[in-house]
């Protein structure tokens, strides 16, 4: 099996900018220690200061250790926290070359 990377991306209203990072970044760090199948999960934040937006790259060993990421990995608890301050979102899959 190959490893599978996410990229994802968040349309962060300008006001909880700060909010927004803080609490994903405590959510890649939690993934980082404590899911055996992450292999690493970056918080993105794009030099120019206009562009809105904050991307995830996350890499995972293989199908499995994403499918438990998901059931396990409390994204319910962090997608509650951060959904008054975004305004889109997106995610693209791709497997490892």
């Amino acid at each position: 099996m190959s490893r599978i990377s996410l990229i994802v991306w968040f349309e962060v209203k300008p006001e909880c900018r700060a909010l927004f990072l803080k609490a994903i970044g405590e959510h890649a760090k939690r993934t980082r220690t404590d899911d055996e199948g992450c292999v690493g999960f970056d918080v993105l934040v794009p030099q120019d200061p206009n562009d809105g937006r904050i991307y995830l790259y996350e890499t995972y060993k293989n199908q499995a250790a994403l499918d438990w990421h998901n059931e396990h990995g409390k994204i319910a608890a962090i997608r509650e926290a951060y959904k008054e301050w975004i305004t889109g979102r997106g995610i693209h899959i791709c497997s490892v070359a």
